[in-house]
């Protein structure tokens, strides 16, 4: 009767974390996923937005963080964008995201803007 508990219980927590890790595409065809999905408020078009940011590498080591202060970076989330500016795929993850989310966005170095 355990071993049956035992194996439910394992099956329930694994199909838990395999839908919390749900990779997601943006617009611009870039793979992101939220590890936390926040309770506050939607981001909304028109607005500006601030967020924090840390850049790392394939590894896990931290080349670049962003957070309070001077260095907190705000980006404005247009309704439209013009179809001949250049993907954006931080400005597509921010727009699907609220208030105390924590997403990944993997996004191959060689494709970040100078």
């Amino acid at each position: 009767m355990n071993f049956k508990f035992l194996i439910i219980t394992l099956v329930s927590v694994s199909f838990l974390f395999s839908c919390k890790d749900k990779k997601t595409r943006t617009d611009s065809g870039y793979d992101f996923r939220f590890v936390t999905r926040g309770s506050g408020e939607e981001a909304k078009e028109d607005t500006y937005v601030y967020f924090t940011l840390k850049i790392v590498d394939e590894n896990g080591k931290v080349l670049q963080t962003m957070d309070e202060g001077p260095n907190m970076p705000i980006m404005f989330l247009p309704k439209d964008t013009a179809s001949n500016e250049a993907p954006n795929p931080v400005l597509d993850v921010l727009k699907e995201t609220r208030v105390g989310d924590v997403v990944v966005l993997i996004m191959p170095v060689d494709s970040i803007p100078n």
